[in-house]
């Protein structure tokens, strides 16, 4: 957001939902942030959809040829559940950030660039 807001010269919109420290899914992989960090599941099913999911022209003025939806998840996921030495864990978390992705992608996204 600070990039967008310093140093943007076109009018180009910036949505940000990122909370530092947070993780795909809570239940999957705490953090190791403050009680009630709000996780990528919970920032796509509880804020985004709901809020611009419907695509109203106020709140979203963007169409799925001239937006670009970046997600940039992982780190924490990594390093909190390295202690855990579950060998399963890393394929439900990517298994439940595909399921994420699909559906940000149903309601508005055509492009997509997700950095881990």
């Amino acid at each position: 957001m600070f990039l967008t807001e310093q140093y943007n010269q076109s009018f180009i919109k910036t949505y940000d939902f990122a909370f530092s420290g947070a993780t795909v899914s809570e239940a999957l992989v705490p953090t190791t942030e403050p009680a009630g960090l709000v996780d990528l599941q919970h920032q796509i099913e509880a804020q985004f959809i709901p809020k611009y999911g419907s695509k109203s022209p106020d709140l979203a003025p963007w169409t799925s040829s001239d937006a670009l939806f970046t997600i940039f998840i992982g780190g924490n996921d990594v390093t909190n559940s390295y202690a855990a030495q579950n060998k399963t864990l890393n394929g439900a978390i990517i298994a439940l950030y595909s399921v994420l992705l699909g559906e940000v992608c149903s309601f508005v996204c055509r492009k997509c660039a997700c950095l881990t």
